[in-house]
C-alpha cells in the first residue's frame, strides 16, 4: 500500500510540469501581442505621434512604450527563460503581478477559492444525493415503474446541457413567482441563509448534469454485483435485502463510480466558470472569464494552471481510493 502511494505521487509531479508546460506554450501560440492590447485598449498611447508606432484596433502605440512594457512583463526574453521563472515561482505559490489589477495573482486566486468551492462542493453533495440512491433503487428493482423513471430522468440530465437548466431556473421563477435570486453575493459568515439561497439553484444546476451520469454508471455496477456469488450467499444466510445492498453488494460497486465521478469533477470545475458567470458569483471560473475578456494573459495562465492541479489532485486521491476500496488493487 505504501509503496503504491509513493509511485502515484512521483506520476503526479511530471503530470503537473506537463500540464504547466502546456498552458505555457498554448497561452503564447494565441493570436495577438499582449503587450500591444494592453496599450492599445488602456487608451495610455493615445495623441502620440504618428512616427514610430504600430496600430491595434484603429489606436496608435509608440515602440517606445511597446518595448518597456514588454520589458517590464517579462515577455522580451527567450521563452525558456519566461517558463522556468514562471515555473519557480508558481512552486513557491507566487504566480506574478496581474498587469490589469495590479494585485498578485495567487492573492486573487485564494480570494475566490471559496466561493468556487462552496460551489463545487454543494453541487457535488446534490449530484451524489440524487445519482446514488436513484442508482441503487433502480438496480434493486429492475424492469420495474421505479427503474423506468430512473432511467429517464438519467437520459433528461445527460441531454439538458447546464447552461440551459441555470437560466431556467433564473427565468421562470421570474415570470412565475416574481422572483429572482440575490444579485449581491453574501458571504457564508455574514448571512449563512441569504449565502445559501444564492447558492441553491447554481448548485442544482451543476449536481443534475452531474448526477446523471453517475446515476447510470451505479445503475450499471449494482446490476453486475448484485449477480455475484457472493451476493446470493449472503440471501440464502437470511440477511435482509437492506444490509445485502449496502453492505455487501455497494461497496464493490463504488469503485467505477468514483472513476465517473472524478472525471465529472472536471466538467464541474469547467461548469463553474458558466454558472458563476450566470448567477454573478465571484469565484475562480469568473475570475477565469474575466481574464479572458480582459486579455490578461498573466491572470488567466495562472487560474488554469490551478484548476488543472486541483483537477490533478482529485484523480489522485481518486487512485488512492481505489486501493482503500479494493485491496486487491496494486500499482502495474
Amino acid at each position: 500500500m505504501r509503496q503504491y502511494i509513493i509511485r502515484r505521487i512521483l506520476v503526479f509531479i511530471p503530470t503537473i510540469l506537463a500540464l504547466s508546460l502546456l498552458i505555457f506554450a498554448l497561452i503564447r501560440v494565441v493570436p495577438g501581442d499582449a503587450a500591444l492590447i494592453m496599450l492599445a485598449e488602456s487608451g495610455s498611447a493615445a495623441g502620440l505621434p504618428g512616427q514610430g508606432q504600430v496600430g491595434f484596433g484603429g489606436r496608435k502605440v509608440s515602440n517606445e512604450q511597446l518595448d518597456a512594457l514588454r520589458a517590464h512583463l517579462g515577455l522580451d526574453r527567450p521563452l525558456h527563460e519566461q517558463y522556468v521563472t514562471w515555473v519557480l515561482g508558481a512552486a513557491r505559490l507566487d504566480l506574478g503581478v496581474s498587469p490589469w489589477s495590479g494585485k498578485p495573482i495567487t492573492y486573487e486566486i485564494q480570494r475566490r477559492i471559496p466561493v468556487s468551492a462552496e460551489l463545487g462542493v454543494l453541487a457535488m453533495l446534490v449530484g451524489l444525493s440524487i445519482a446514488i440512491p436513484v442508482g441503487v433503487i433502480s438496480a434493486a428493482r429492475q424492469d420495474t415503474w421505479m427503474d423506468y423513471v430512473g432511467r429517464a430522468v438519467s437520459i433528461g440530465g445527460l441531454s439538458v446541457p447546464g447552461f440551459w437548466i441555470g437560466t431556467l431556473l433564473i427565468v421562470f421563477p421570474s415570470i412565475w413567482f416574481n422572483w429572482l435570486p440575490p444579485i449581491r453575493f453574501v458571504p457564508f459568515f455574514e448571512d449563512p441563509l441569504a449565502n445559501l439561497q444564492q447558492f441553491a439553484f447554481p448548485a442544482l444546476a451543476l449536481g443534475v448534469g452531474l448526477s446523471a451520469s453517475v446515476m447510470r454508471m451505479t445503475r450499471s455496477q449494482m446490476l453486475e454485483v448484485l449477480r455475484q456469488d457472493y451476493v446470493r450467499t449472503a440471501r440464502a444466510k437470511g440477511l435482509r435485502e437492506r444490509v445485502v445492498i449496502y453492505r455487501h453488494a455497494l461497496k464493490n460497486a463504488m469503485i467505477p463510480v468514483i472513476t465517473i465521478m472524478s472525471i465529472q469533477f472536471g466538467h464541474l470545475l469547467g461548469g463553474t466558470v458558466i454558472m458563476e458567470t450566470i448567477f454573478n458569483l465571484p469565484g475562480v471560473g469568473r475570475l477565469t472569464l474575466d481574464a479572458v475578456t480582459s486579455r490578461d494573459y498573466l491572470q488567466l495562465q495562472g487560474n488554469v494552471l490551478f484548476l488543472g492541479t486541483v483537477f490533478a489532485v482529485v484523480n489522485l486521491v481518486v487512485d488512492l481510493l481505489y486501493a482503500w476500496l479494493d485491496p486487491r488493487i496494486r500499482y502495474t
